[in-house]
């Protein structure tokens, strides 16, 4: 009978140690991500009308495979990841590739038309008209090449600007 007890005390006691020391690794890397997350260099992004996650990834040209980090790193719950204007995104600064151009720009192809780019590209009709100066945005014609990022990209620097 004393074998069985002092197993069962040393059963109990590793079981604690191992939550005890499972707690302790937890809180470290809690305090390590909260700690990355206080000393990443970002750049902060207010969300503005008409804006959504697709069309802040393409406007600070974030690559496919910083996406998720980004979406962790600010916090956005799945599934839609829902965001809106006037809330502010974090784009950690190693994340922006610098545009060969300061505006993105798009060539018009065959079965191309204005909502499929404002799919495609996370922006309304208004933007491509506007950005375009397009009277007839349902004229569009193939070949004809469409800005599709903000003017004022903020991916690019004033001696970046072409």
């Amino acid at each position: 009978m004393g074998i069985v007890n002092f197993t069962i005390k040393w059963y109990i006691n590793m079981k604690f140690k191992i939550k005890l020391l499972l707690m302790v690794f937890s809180f470290i890397l809690l305090q390590a991500c909260f700690h990355h997350k206080q000393t990443t260099p970002v750049i902060p992004h207010q969300v503005l009308s008409g804006e959504n996650l697709n069309a802040i990834i393409n406007l600070y040209g974030i690559s496919d495979n910083d996406v998720e980090v980004l979406i962790k790193f600010n916090d956005l719950q799945p599934p839609d990841y829902y965001i809106r204007v006037g809330d502010t995104l974090y784009v950690p600064k190693y994340m922006i590739l610098k545009p060969k151009s300061c505006y993105q720009k798009h060539v018009v192809v065959k079965g191309d038309n204005v909502y499929s780019l404002t799919r495609k590209y996370g922006l309304s009709k208004g933007d491509i008209d506007n950005w375009n100066n397009l009277k007839d945005s349902n004229q569009l014609s193939i070949g004809q090449r469409l800005i599709v990022s903000p003017p004022n990209n903020p991916a690019c620097s004033q001696s970046n600007r072409r």
